[in-house]
């Protein structure tokens, strides 16, 4: 498994919700990749809730796409936009009960959509909520030039770099 670097860390303006880990009320995620997925372990805490102690759908619902994102960008090596996203929610995600893990598979590609699976478990390993993300993919040229997409290599450590 690899820790994945956030190349946008620097970038001015940015402030995403989901993986800045400057944002004062965000959920600061970082990603890690093993074998054909990319992942992230994220302990919740009560300002999430939803009901009392539930993490919030909207939540889930962003750490889902927030993975899917980040599949993307270092998987198929360019950026894209959400263009649909099906969640079915298995069991409460509790929020005290101890990290989560939110995990992306790649699913299928045609065209100029990627359909990706997200998963989250609880501490247990028991799967909580499941979705399938539908991304549309921009050439990398256009990614770099309207997403600020940074490119494969700068979300790996330093040497680890690869052509797969």
């Amino acid at each position: 498994m690899t820790k994945l670097l956030n190349p946008y860390r620097n970038l001015p303006g940015y402030h995403c919700f989901a993986c800045s880990p400057d944002h004062p009320f965000g959920l600061k995620l970082e990603f890690w990749e093993e074998g054909d997925s990319v992942y992230s372990v994220w302990d919740p805490g009560r300002h999430f809730d939803g009901y009392p102690g539930i993490v919030h759908g909207g939540i889930q619902c962003t750490l889902m796409d927030e993975v899917a994102s980040w599949f993307v960008q270092l998987k198929l090596k360019t950026a894209g936009v959400t263009y649909s996203m099906h969640l079915k929610f298995h069991q409460p995600l509790l929020s005290l009960a101890g990290p989560v893990t939110c995990r992306a598979r790649l699913k299928s590609t045609r065209l100029r959509l990627a359909t990706i699976s997200a998963d989250i478990t609880d501490v247990r390993n028991k799967r909580c909520t499941s979705s399938e993300v539908v991304y549309y993919l921009y050439p990398e040229k256009e990614a770099r030039e309207r997403f600020s997409y940074p490119g494969y290599e700068q979300f790996l450590p330093e040497g680890m770099a690869t052509d797969s």
